[in-house]
């Protein structure tokens, strides 16, 4: 068992791990067919493994990202040149509202 996640290599053995679990899960009919250990063991997991990407997203700073800094210009690019009209705002807040109702009931 892994008791905790400090680095990529970590996190990705315990997502294997992860999967483990959750396609047994499936295979068997659904969590009730995992053993309590099993059930409790994934539970630490996805805990650890969720904290683990917090962090991640904590410690991230987009503006120090080439990738992130080169995919918002080409897409500036894009607008400017009119190759890419854009969403209007009133359709993203339509649309945004739509999403929350079908989720929310």
């Amino acid at each position: 068992m892994i008791d905790k996640i400090e680095n990529e290599t970590q996190f990705n053995e315990a997502i294997a791990l992860i999967e483990k679990f959750i396609n047994k899960a499936t295979q068997g009919g659904g969590f009730s067919s995992l053993t309590t250990a099993e059930a409790e063991e994934l539970n630490q997991l996805s805990l650890m493994a969720e904290q683990y990407e917090d962090q991640i997203l904590a410690d991230y700073d987009h503006w120090k990202d080439e990738n992130f800094l080169k995919e918002l210009k080409s897409r500036l690019d894009d607008f400017e040149s009119g190759k890419d009209e854009g969403i209007p705002w009133e359709e993203v807040k339509r649309k945004s509202r739509e999403r929350l109702k079908r989720h929310s009931s």
